[in-house]
């Protein structure tokens, strides 16, 4: 397994590219973050998003660990592209709860606008 600081290297250099385009499973492209860190990636934007819901309306912060931070700007509509990606991530892993509250999530997103 990949050691946690390569995986952050990888995340961050990710992310700051191609974040939407990374997390849909049609584009996810295993040379850039193996398959196997997916799971690891979806996870930790899921805990960014809902550990702080005020901190999240302002600043999206959807990777965020030590100097890695990565954040989707307001009004682009590519934060409601991210939950959505979450929530089909969840549903097919039937984690339900999850996706009951990324969907509270993105109503308060769109509320403040998106």
């Amino acid at each position: 397994m990949t050691s946690p600081k390569r995986i952050n290297e990888i995340v961050h250099e990710c992310l700051n590219k191609i974040i939407i385009k990374m997390m849909a499973d049609n584009n996810f492209e295993e040379e850039l973050v193996p398959i196997h860190d997916k799971d690891f990636l979806m996870r930790a934007t899921f805990d960014c998003l809902i550990l702080n819901t005020k901190r999240t309306l302002k600043n999206f912060i959807v990777f965020e660990q030590g100097d890695t931070v990565a954040e989707v700007k307001m009004g682009t509509g590519e934060r409601a592209k991210v939950i959505n990606t979450l929530i089909t991530y969840f549903e097919n892993h039937e984690e339900y709860e999850k996706c009951q509250q990324l969907l509270m999530l993105k109503e308060l997103v769109a509320s403040n606008g998106n």
